[in-house]
Protein backbone atom coordinates (compact mmCIF):
# COMPACT_ATOMS: atom_id res chain seq x y z
CA UNK A 1 0.00 0.00 0.00
CA UNK A 2 1.68 3.65 -0.82
CA UNK A 3 0.40 5.93 1.46
CA UNK A 4 0.51 9.66 -0.46
CA UNK A 5 2.86 12.15 1.07
CA UNK A 6 2.79 16.04 0.74
CA UNK A 7 5.18 17.80 -1.64
CA UNK A 8 8.34 19.03 -0.15
CA UNK A 9 8.09 22.85 0.31
CA UNK A 10 10.41 24.76 -1.74
CA UNK A 11 13.29 25.91 -0.38
CA UNK A 12 15.84 28.87 -0.66
CA UNK A 13 19.91 29.04 -0.93
CA UNK A 14 20.44 31.82 1.49
CA UNK A 15 23.79 31.99 1.86
CA UNK A 16 24.59 34.51 -0.73
CA UNK A 17 22.23 37.04 -3.15
CA UNK A 18 22.21 35.33 -6.85
CA UNK A 19 21.12 32.29 -6.71
CA UNK A 20 19.08 30.43 -9.26
CA UNK A 21 15.43 29.16 -7.38
CA UNK A 22 12.19 27.90 -8.05
CA UNK A 23 9.55 28.81 -6.22
CA UNK A 24 5.81 27.01 -6.71
CA UNK A 25 7.51 25.69 -9.77
CA UNK A 26 8.65 28.67 -11.58
CA UNK A 27 12.10 29.69 -11.90
CA UNK A 28 13.64 33.12 -10.50
CA UNK A 29 16.15 34.19 -8.46
CA UNK A 30 17.48 35.59 -5.39
CA UNK A 31 17.86 39.24 -5.56
CA UNK A 32 18.26 39.92 -1.88
CA UNK A 33 18.20 38.21 1.73
CA UNK A 34 16.98 39.53 4.51
CA UNK A 35 18.43 39.08 8.17
CA UNK A 36 16.95 39.23 11.41
CA UNK A 37 18.56 41.49 13.92
CA UNK A 38 19.57 38.63 16.34
CA UNK A 39 23.99 38.69 16.31
CA UNK A 40 23.46 35.81 14.37
CA UNK A 41 21.80 36.99 11.50
CA UNK A 42 19.32 33.99 10.77
CA UNK A 43 17.84 34.77 7.29
CA UNK A 44 14.33 35.76 7.93
CA UNK A 45 12.95 36.44 4.26
CA UNK A 46 14.09 36.63 0.74
CA UNK A 47 13.41 39.01 -1.85
CA UNK A 48 12.79 36.41 -5.62
CA UNK A 49 12.68 37.93 -9.09
CA UNK A 50 10.70 35.57 -11.10
CA UNK A 51 12.82 35.51 -14.74
CA UNK A 52 9.40 35.86 -16.51
CA UNK A 53 7.58 37.65 -13.95
CA UNK A 54 6.88 39.78 -10.83
CA UNK A 55 9.33 40.12 -7.64
CA UNK A 56 8.39 38.17 -4.96
CA UNK A 57 8.29 38.67 -1.06
CA UNK A 58 9.30 35.61 0.29
CA UNK A 59 9.10 34.41 4.14
CA UNK A 60 11.75 31.43 5.49
CA UNK A 61 11.17 29.19 8.06
CA UNK A 62 13.26 26.55 9.39
CA UNK A 63 16.78 25.46 7.78
CA UNK A 64 16.75 22.42 5.90
CA UNK A 65 19.24 19.67 6.16
CA UNK A 66 22.26 19.91 8.43
CA UNK A 67 23.74 23.16 7.86
CA UNK A 68 21.88 26.69 7.68
CA UNK A 69 22.39 27.45 3.96
CA UNK A 70 19.11 26.38 2.83
CA UNK A 71 16.18 27.38 4.23
CA UNK A 72 12.56 26.48 4.08
CA UNK A 73 9.66 28.89 2.08
CA UNK A 74 7.14 29.54 4.36
CA UNK A 75 4.86 31.58 2.31
CA UNK A 76 5.64 33.97 -0.64
CA UNK A 77 3.34 37.01 -2.42
CA UNK A 78 3.77 39.00 -5.15
CA UNK A 79 4.85 42.96 -4.30
CA UNK A 80 4.79 46.23 -6.12
CA UNK A 81 7.50 49.60 -6.46
CA UNK A 82 4.80 50.68 -3.48
CA UNK A 83 5.33 47.37 -1.45
CA UNK A 84 8.82 46.83 -2.46
CA UNK A 85 9.80 49.81 -0.77
CA UNK A 86 8.19 50.08 2.04
CA UNK A 87 9.72 46.70 3.03
CA UNK A 88 12.93 48.22 2.32
CA UNK A 89 12.33 51.69 4.36
CA UNK A 90 12.65 53.21 0.97
CA UNK A 91 9.25 54.97 1.27
CA UNK A 92 10.60 56.20 5.17
CA UNK A 93 13.85 57.58 3.62
CA UNK A 94 12.12 59.37 0.61
CA UNK A 95 9.99 60.59 3.47
CA UNK A 96 13.00 62.20 5.50
CA UNK A 97 14.09 63.25 2.45
CA UNK A 98 11.82 65.29 1.59
CA UNK A 99 11.12 63.42 -1.69
CA UNK A 100 8.70 64.95 -4.29
CA UNK A 101 7.04 62.91 -7.61
CA UNK A 102 7.28 65.42 -10.63
CA UNK A 103 3.75 66.95 -11.44
CA UNK A 104 2.34 66.03 -14.44
CA UNK A 105 2.42 68.48 -17.30
CA UNK A 106 -1.07 69.37 -18.92
CA UNK A 107 -1.02 68.22 -22.71
CA UNK A 108 -0.06 71.42 -24.62
CA UNK A 109 2.01 73.59 -21.82
CA UNK A 110 5.60 74.14 -22.15
CA UNK A 111 8.37 71.80 -20.24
Amino acid sequence: MTVPTAPAPDRLYVEVAGTNCYIAGTPGVVAEVVRDLDPRRVPCAAFVQLDLGPMLYVTLGRAVGDREQWREVVVFRQIDRDEFDRLTELAQLRHEMGWRDPVATPPGAPQ
